[in-house]
């Protein structure tokens, strides 16, 4: 009997910061929700969520993601340089407070991002691996 393969953790279809909860879709890149970005944050009562580009790649999937979350998390914990000059010492601690509320309140999501994270990391080794068997090619029949 084999083992069963486990799935793949996907990103959350919604995820919750402060009080809010942000829907968040995959969508094709030409979805105008993005308005031409890879990612987009909409902050608007009737209209909440994050939209993802279906066309990025890992690494890019991931930073978009983080990029859009910190919009959300910016938009809740009222962190807007628009309004007052804010000193980074003030932002460093608000997105402290907003991060890690926010990793405790989407477990799925750090799944996803465990997985995600680890995926890059296989990636890369298996990217050096390959490097180094090319710079070092294997000489038969000699005696090291």
């Amino acid at each position: 009997m084999t083992a069963a393969r486990k799935r793949a953790p996907s990103l959350p279809s919604k995820l919750y910061v402060g009080t809010y909860e942000f829907p968040l879709k995959v969508v094709p890149a030409t979805a105008p929700e993005l308005d031409d970005a890879d990612g987009m944050c909409n902050t608007d009562e009737a209209a909440r969520c994050i939209y993802i580009s279906a066309l990025l790649d890992t690494r890019k999937r991931l930073e978009i993601v983080y990029h859009e979350i910190t919009h959300a998390l910016n938009f809740v914990h009222d962190i807007d340089e628009d309004k007052v000059p804010i000193e980074e010492e003030l932002i460093s601690t608000k997105h402290g407070v907003a991060w890690s509320q926010f990793y405790l309140d989407n477990p799925r999501f750090v799944l996803w991002l465990v997985h995600t994270l680890a995926r890059i990391r296989r990636e890369q080794r298996l990217g050096e691996d390959e490097a180094i068997a090319v710079a070092t090619p294997e000489i038969k029949g000699t005696d090291a």
